[in-house]
Parts: structure tokens; sequence; C-alpha cells
């Protein structure tokens, strides 16, 4: 770690540091899983599934699909999917994992929109997908702004009907989000602490180099947060949700996966994801019917400035229960 640390610290004193960042941190898939296609009637996507072979996804009668393009605040054209749900009760804004695009992840948002009867909003990383572009970490703090700023201004959802969610890297998107515009809840699926500590084994210090730095944001984050991490992920140790989860403000009780690894808690555990999914969503509707009004909670789950030190922030430990849904599918 210690030599770790020397090297890439080397690499940002030289200027270096966003090409290593880059070539070490993303991971787009190749081939992309899916193409854009051109119509009299708009842009079409068109889903490749692993063996590269084209497919067409099953049509859900009570989920209405938009496929749309955001332009961001550093310049990048990044394609979005809007799953619509016939009774949705909030927006999930979804940031996929590495190694994954919104082809990939087609099927799951569709399943996710469904088994929570939730709306959810796919973006693509710019350098991801078949639009390409250079990946950066500060390209993709940008990309979910552009989401977030569509859903408030263009789609009008109340920013106390939106959960961010974040997917292993997606965690970083999610964190850096939450901690300075308002959401009802966030969802932290295999978070990562920080870029550098995927290589440490005890907590350490912060180096200025370092990469999403949720470790530093997870106290600014006033809304609930349920984290969940596999056991035997190899890739992200499940030691990152327990350095992260000490920093909750807002404490939900985590779910740790027993065998779980770094990317099958959603298929291999389908029944108890979607389940636990289903308890911290209906507690954040409990939740924000204890305010009169959406001022109130406004007022409540505003994020703190970051100007002020983490240590000084004010305590706002509260324990929320946790709600058992009866006959949930």
């Amino acid at each position: 770690m210690d030599l770790l640390k020397c090297c890439f610290g080397c690499v940002t004193v030289i200027g270096c540091k966003s090409l290593v960042v880059r070539k070490a941190a993303f991971f787009p898939p190749s081939p992309a899983g899916y193409v854009l296609l051109d119509s009299p009637s708009g842009t079409l996507i068109q889903l490749i599934d692993s063996t590269g072979q084209a497919y067409d996804p099953t049509p859900m009668p009570w989920l209405a699909t938009r496929l749309l393009t955001l332009s961001t605040a550093r310049g990048s054209s990044i394609p979005c999917a809007y799953f619509q749900h016939a009774h949705a009760k909030a927006v999930i804004l979804f940031c996929h994992g590495n190694s994954t695009d919104v082809g990939y992840m087609w099927n799951h948002m569709a399943d996710l929109a469904t088994q929570t009867c939730c709306s959810v909003f796919i973006f693509e990383y710019t350098g991801y997908g078949p639009r390409g572009g250079k990946a950066s970490e500060a390209g993709l703090y940008a990309d979910i702004r552009a989401a977030y700023r569509y859903l408030r201004e263009e789609a009008k959802v109340p920013w106390s009907d939106i959960i961010v969610y974040g997917q292993s890297i997606g965690s970083a998107l999610a964190c850096d989000l939450a901690s300075e515009l308002p959401c009802l809840g966030v969802i932290l699926h295999s978070p990562i602490a920080s870029g550098l500590r995927i290589f440490a084994k005890k907590e350490t210090k912060t180096p200025s180099y370092d990469i999403f730095r949720n470790v530093e944001k997870m106290p600014y984050i006033r809304c609930p947060i349920f984290i969940f991490h596999g056991l035997a992920d190899q890739e992200v140790p499940i030691r990152h949700s327990e350095w992260l989860i000490r920093l909750v403000a807002r404490h939900y009780p985590p779910w740790w996966v027993p065998d779980g690894g770094h990317n099958d808690i959603e298929f291999r555990f389908r029944d108890d994801y979607f389940k636990h999914l289903r308890e911290f969503l209906q507690t954040l509707q409990l939740h924000k019917r204890q305010f009169d009004s959406p001022a109130a909670l406004y007022e409540d789950l505003r994020p703190v400035s970051k100007t002020i030190p983490v240590g000084e922030l004010p305590s706002a430990k509260v324990t929320l229960p946790l709600v058992y849904l009866e006959n949930s599918s």
C-alpha cells in the first residue's frame, strides 16, 4: 500500500494522474451492450448480449421506456434510459458498476422497476457505451448531475421522490451527488471507501491524490442510507462498507450477504435482494410522512456544507426502524 501511494503520488506530481486513473479505474465493456440507431421517429436502442448477438427486450405493459441523450457540463453526450412505472411511488437514479453499461443493465433495470414499483433512470458514463469519450472522475460526477438535473427540471420529479442507487464504482457518484444535493435516500451496493483503499487492509488517512473519496463525503449525506455488501467479495472487501457505515448520519440496518460476491448479489440472492430494497423504500416513505410538508423534510435532510470540517458536523445520528412488509412478492 505504501509503495502504491508513493507511485500514485509521483504520477500526480508529474501531471499524469488522469491518464493513470483512466487506465486503472475504468473498464468499459467491449463490445458495448448496445448500439444506437437513428430513425425517423428518433434514436432507437439495439441491445447486444454477451455473445455479441442483437436482441429485443421483452415489452412490459406497466413500463414505458424512454431513451434520451443528455449533455453534461463537461461537454459529453450521454445516452440514458428512463423506465417509467405506471404506479411509481419514487424514482431510482441508478449509477451502474464497472465493466458494464446501460445495455447490459437493461433487463435488470426493468426488473428493478417492476419489483420495487418505482421508476428507474439509468444514465451512461462518459467513456462507456457506443458514444465513447474519455472517462474521468470529474466526468462521472458531471454525468450524474446531468441526470439529476433532467429529473428535477425536465421530468419535474420532486427531490423528495428521488432515491440514488450506487453500485461499486457507482457508489462514488451517488455519494458525491447526495453530499451536495437533496434526495430522499441513498442505496450503496458493494460500495468503495475510496480508490486507494481498495488495496488497504486497515483504515488510513486519505492522501490528497486519492480518488472517489466516499469516506470524506459520507458524513455530509443527511438522508437515510442503506448499505449492503457480500461477505465473500474479493474485489471490494466488506471492510469498505464497514468503514463507511460508521460515518452514516441516519443509520439503517445494513445487509451483509453470506457468500455474496461483488457482482452476484442481485442474481444469486434475488428474492432477498428485492425484499431488502422494498423494506428500505417503505421505510423512506414512512419517514417522509412524518413531516408536514416537503419544505420541512428538506430542512431536515439538507446536505451540510463541505466547508465545515467533518469533526464539527452537527450530530444527527438517527436509527431508522426496519420495516417488514407482509405478503410482499
